[in-house]
């Protein structure tokens, strides 16, 4: 296939998603360009990360076509398991529409939408530059009339630059933290008697789980290293602080996230939590339940005790930080907690899995409304 081809297909599907349900498929961060429209770091990979002299695990899916640098071909199968419903239906919807069609139709096509048009008299001056396209032209109304696919209803369109841009969650819950509390409703509903530690700690081994082998974590929650292993210091303070049976101190509006708490005085000792409402998998891709599903196989009969020993050995990430920074006298005199923060980039060792990153976390501070 040609690059330029399927990268203006990738942005059709990506804006059309956007506009009907306020989220990209990719998250990647878009390129106004002199042929339109191009997310970046998918452009590095079909530039950089299939040569062959260079072996990424963007090679698993993916091989370029010697006697024509402009294509590439596919030597994998699908991984379904990334995508949403939703962005299967796009990803078909736009291949039905503009497959048919060559690169420098959807080229010339492209530079009809607002995103590229912002930046027109800068590219034709000067076709070499590239400019950041800015994702609220996504949703602009114009583009109702260019093809049928974006005749989204203003209503819509608001709808989902709302839910885009973050707005939704103004005076809510950070996205993150929001996620990271239905996590802890799905741990709390297959596992009897969860205690709060140890729910905490099963986060951490989801989120660090999941960087290990795709580049990306579940929630973007951040994880000090504490006496007894990584944990989430802000849940940790507002579920343990939020008293007997009573809401927890939420910025949501809604109270989505509450949890009954049982003190057992027993041999165990500690914070029970059940939750009073189900778990949401609107958040939730196939891979991210597979890896919480995985995570509760694997250490669901652990103690938090055994949790800890596990996540505190030679090695792990805690014991990094905790060397670096010669936290084990602190430890050792029963001052358990540090604000050194544990490093989920450490665990980025290809160049897949940091573009990725990279690009997975830039999407994220976009819906989060941080950037």
């Amino acid at each position: 296939m040609n690059k330029m081809k399927a990268l203006k297909l990738l942005w059709l599907a990506d804006r059309l998603h956007a506009r009907m349900y306020g989220r990209t498929i990719t998250g990647d961060c878009y390129k106004a360009m002199h042929n339109g429209p191009v997310a970046s770091a998918t452009r590095d990979i079909l530039e950089y990360g299939i040569t062959k002299s260079i072996k990424t695990e963007a090679t698993t899916y993916l091989k370029s076509i010697e006697e024509d640098r402009y294509l590439f071909g596919s030597v994998g199968e699908v991984n379904y398991k990334v995508f949403s419903k939703t962005d299967i239906d796009c990803l078909d919807m736009v291949m039905e529409t503009f497959g048919d069609q060559e690169e420098f139709q959807l080229s010339k096509l492209s530079h009809s939408f607002p995103e590229w048009k912002r930046w027109e008299r800068e590219l034709l001056e000067d076709s070499g530059r590239a400019f950041d396209i800015r994702h609220e032209d996504f949703f602009d109304s114009k583009t109702t009339g260019i093809n049928k696919l974006f005749n989204q209803s203003p209503e819509q369109l608001q709808q989902s630059l709302e839910a885009f841009s973050g707005q939704l969650y103004k005076e809510k819950f950070d996205l993150a933290e929001d996620k990271a509390f239905n996590v802890l409703i799905y741990y709390a509903e297959r596992l009897n008697a969860l205690y709060l530690n140890k729910a905490l700690l099963l986060l951490y081994i989801a989120d660090e789980t999941a960087v290990k082998q795709s580049g990306v974590p579940v929630t973007w929650m951040t994880y000090k290293a504490w006496r007894f292993g990584p944990i989430q210091e802000a849940l940790y303070k507002q579920i343990r602080h939020a008293g007997d049976c009573k809401k927890l101190g939420l910025k949501n509006s809604q109270n989505d996230y509450v949890f009954t708490l049982t003190t057992d005085s027993g041999a165990h000792k500690g914070i029970i939590i059940k939750p009073k409402k189900s778990f949401d998998d609107s958040q939730f891709s196939d891979y991210d339940i597979d890896i919480l599903d995985a995570t509760i196989e694997k250490f669901g009969l652990f103690t938090t005790e055994q949790l800890s020993d596990q996540l505190r050995q030679d090695g792990t990430l805690w014991h990094k930080v905790v060397k670096e920074h010669h936290l084990q006298k602190q430890f050792d005199q029963k001052n358990n907690r540090s604000d050194y923060i544990i490093e989920f980039t450490d665990l980025l060792d290809t160049d897949f899995k940091k573009s990725a990153y990279e690009v997975a976390y830039q999407s994220y501070l976009m819906q989060a409304n941080l950037i």
